[in-house]
C-alpha cells in the first residue's frame, strides 16, 4: 500500500506541476500575442506605387513606421497552407505593406482607414482585430481550462488521501483498539498514521517534483519557436516560484487530511 501511495503522489504532484506550468505558458503567450499584435497592422495596394504608398503613410498621424513586405516573406508566410512550393512562385501577390502603431498615440482603425482610402484609393487597411480575438480567446480558453485541471488534480488528490488513511486505519483497527485499552489518545493514534503517510508523501512528492521539472525544462529548452509571434517558451521567475509551492502544497494537504481522517476514525472505533 505505501508503495502505491508514493506512485499516487508522485503522478498527482508531477501532473499538477505541468498544469500549471501550461497554464503560466499560455497567459505569456496570450501577453506576447497582445503586445505583437496590437500595434501591426496590414495595408494592401490594389496598383498604389510601393514607394509612394510609404511616403504617403509614413505622413499620417499614429504611424511610427512602414515597411513593404518582400514578395518571399509572403510567400514563406503562405506555404505552410499551400504546401506546393511551384505553385507558391507562381501566385500573383499583392503588395502589402506593415505599419507601426504608435503605442503614445495609437489611431483609431475606422479613423486610419478613411485616411489610407482617400491617399490611396485602392487600398485596403487590415488591423487584425477578428482573428486577434479569436486568437486571444483560445489562450484565454487554455489557461482558464489549465487552472480547472489543477483543481480537479487537488480535489483528487484529497479524496485518494483520505481513502488510504481510512484504508490503513481498517487493516490495523485491531491494533488501535489495543492502543485504546492501553490508554492511548485518538490524537495519538492520529499523529502515528500522520507520521507514517509524512514519509511515503515527502517520497512521493521528491519523485514527482523532479520528474515534472526534467520535463518542464526540457520542453522550453528544446521546443522550436512553432507558435505565431512567440520567439521562446518561457517561465518567468515568479512562475517558478508557484511551482516550488506545489510540492509544499501537497506535503501539507497530505497531513491535514490524513490527521483529519485518522483522528474522526479513531474516534468512531472501540
Amino acid at each position: 500500500m505505501r508503495t502505491l501511495s508514493v506512485l499516487v503522489t508522485s503522478l498527482m504532484v508531477a501532473l499538477g506541476i505541468l498544469v500549471l506550468a501550461g497554464a503560466a505558458t499560455l497567459r505569456h503567450v496570450d501577453t506576447e500575442w497582445r503586445h505583437a499584435l496590437s500595434d501591426r497592422w496590414t495595408v494592401e495596394l490594389s496598383s498604389a506605387d510601393a514607394d509612394q504608398a510609404v511616403t504617403t503613410l509614413r505622413g499620417l498621424s499614429g504611424i511610427a513606421d512602414v515597411r513593404v513586405v518582400p514578395a518571399d516573406e509572403i510567400r514563406r508566410l503562405l506555404q505552410p497552407w499551400l504546401h506546393d512550393a511551384a505553385l507558391t512562385a507562381q501566385l500573383p501577390l499583392p503588395t502589402l505593406i506593415d505599419i507601426r502603431i504608435d503605442r503614445g498615440k495609437p489611431p483609431a482603425a475606422s479613423v486610419l482607414a478613411e485616411q489610407i482610402s482617400a491617399a490611396l484609393p485602392g487600398a485596403k487597411l487590415d488591423d487584425h482585430a477578428g482573428w486577434t480575438r479569436d486568437l486571444l480567446r483560445i489562450a484565454e480558453a487554455g489557461e482558464a481550462i489549465g487552472l480547472a485541471i489543477f483543481v480537479t488534480i487537488a480535489l483528487t488528490a484529497t479524496l485518494t488521501i483520505a481513502a488510504t488513511a481510512r484504508a490503513r486505519l481498517a487493516v490495523n483497527a485491531k491494533e488501535i483498539e489495543l492502543l485504546h485499552t492501553l490508554g492511548a489518545s485518538d490524537g495519538f493514534i492520529a499523529r502515528q498514521f500522520q507520521a507514517g503517510a509524512f514519509r511515503s508523501t515527502v517520497i512521493g512528492v521528491i519523485i514527482g517534483t523532479l520528474l515534472a521539472a526534467a520535463i518542464v525544462a526540457g520542453l522550453i529548452k528544446a521546443a522550436p519557436p512553432v507558435i505565431p509571434f512567440v520567439s521562446q517558451l518561457r517561465l518567468e521567475p515568479a512562475d517558478w516560484t508557484v511551482l516550488a509551492l506545489v510540492p509544499i502544497g501537497a506535503i501539507l494537504l497530505a497531513m491535514l487530511v490524513t490527521r483529519w481522517t485518522a483522528y474522526g476514525l479513531a474516534r468512531r472505533l472501540p
